[in-house]
């Protein structure tokens, strides 16, 4: 009975790897709706009313806010991990709020089919211990497992693309019969790296009855800013109902194709073309001449005269004008002068690169790439931004700028200004 089982939701960590964005990871919305809600949705789906969320001291009133709505359905607790040291110290965190009955673990932030976790539970009857696993087509950071003669003998985290054991990747997904069992391991294994969780669950595959989910369906996580493309354009495919409420205005003179999901007070003036999918979000108006394409838009935002969005994610209170944004993610509140590009394809066409605040050259996976915008940014007249760069919050790029290197976060010495 899914009744007896309880999950763990782990969503204390604080996305060192999401600048520019400020958004907690686990609250950037999709379709209008927090992607942890998504999550816990899926958790209830799975029958599982009895749930406890890890939250960090940041995010912690902000996750009990989204989720209160939910408190009627399920019985739901938080506990915070005041620092971020890990997986394994979330883990330990929850100790004292675990029950002695089955224990199912997920990541806050990684998104499966709907029935992944509800199918796992089906699975893991009469099992002591099951782990989540699937097998990728090109690397991610994350654990994998080692295999001897197509069974799985270890696990390794984070080998690098050049040391991967097997393409058989483990997310967090995993069943645990008995909790305590669990515990004890982690209690007993050391490590000075930021991997104690899989080298408890390395050495419990040595030693105990472990069993294997595969999972044969979409995944996404959401590690790092460019990640919210490749997850939005999931949603779209498999999660995404077509709704227009009854408060938008829509002009005859303007076309819309393919699926859309529009909330309401939402305007769309003549002349605009969307073409599904595309979310666009509560009393945002698609203006004269806009082409809006594959894209999800947030709540407040002004598109204004002859912009085109193209496969981009919008957050709330952004304002366009004359503009081309492609491949693009923009947090929020943002303002983009007349004229202003955010490029996404490089003259060879060759993959972009981007990198991150920390100088760390990371291979996107995609031809083609536009922009990574903070909150509150502001761009001049007639000003470009090239393929795969990184605009910190309150930056200001002046007008007729070309933005070919990462600006950070606007400081009082005018840095971020360009």
């Amino acid at each position: 009975m899914t009744n007896n089982i309880q999950a763990l939701i782990l969503a204390g960590g604080v996305g060192k790897r999401m600048w520019p964005l400020k958004t907690n990871k686990n609250l950037i919305e999709f379709l209008g709706k927090p992607l942890i809600s998504y999550v816990i949705d899926d958790v209830l789906k799975a029958g599982i009313k009895n749930l406890t969320i890890i939250t960090n001291p940041k995010n912690d009133s902000l996750l009990k806010t989204t989720v209160k709505s939910k408190k009627s359905k399920i019985n739901i607790s938080f506990l915070t991990q005041n620092q971020a040291k890990g997986m394994a110290d979330a883990l330990l965190t929850a100790l004292p709020k675990i029950k002695p009955m089955p224990l199912l673990i997920v990541n806050a932030t990684d998104l499966f089919e709907e029935n992944v976790f509800k199918d796992m539970v089906s699975f893991s009857q009469n099992k002591r211990i099951v782990l989540g696993g699937l097998e990728l087509t090109k690397y991610l950071p994350g654990g994998y497992f080692k295999l001897n003669n197509k069974k799985v003998a270890g696990l390794v985290e984070k080998p690098g693309e050049k040391n991967m054991p097997s393409s058989f990747f483990k997310p967090v997904v995993d069943y645990f019969a008995n909790p305590q069992l669990l515990f004890s391991y982690l209690k007993q294994v050391g490590s000075s790296r930021d991997d104690l969780y899989e080298v408890a669950l390395d050495r419990m595959i040595k030693k105990e009855d472990v069993s294997i989910y595969k999972i044969n369906s979409l995944f996404q996580q959401l590690k790092y800013p460019w990640h919210l493309l490749e997850m939005m354009q999931s949603i779209f495919t498999a999660r995404m109902e077509e709704k227009i409420a009854r408060q938008v205005k829509i002009s005859a003179q303007a076309i819309i194709k393919g699926p859309v999901y529009i909330e309401k007070g939402a305007q769309i003036l003549e002349g605009a073309v969307v073409k599904g999918p595309c979310f666009i979000g509560e009393n945002t108006i698609i203006g004269n001449n806009v082409l809006l394409r594959n894209s999800m838009i947030g709540r407040n935002c002004v598109v204004g005269y002859n912009t085109e969005i193209a496969r981009s994610w919008v957050g709330d209170k952004n304002w366009f004008h004359c503009n081309y944004v492609g491949d693009s993610v923009i947090e929020e509140d943002c303002n983009f002068g007349s004229g202003t590009r955010l490029a996404n394809l490089r003259l060879d066409g060759q993959e972009i690169f981007i990198t991150d605040r920390g100088k760390t050259k990371h291979a996107s996976g995609q031809k083609k790439l536009g922009a990574m915008v903070g909150r509150g940014a502001k761009f001049g007249i007639n000003s470009s931004v090239m393929p795969g760069t990184l605009i910190g919050s309150n930056c200001k790029v002046m007008p007729g700028s070309v933005v070919y290197k990462n600006l950070k976060t606007m400081l009082k010495e005018k840095k971020g200004i360009l």
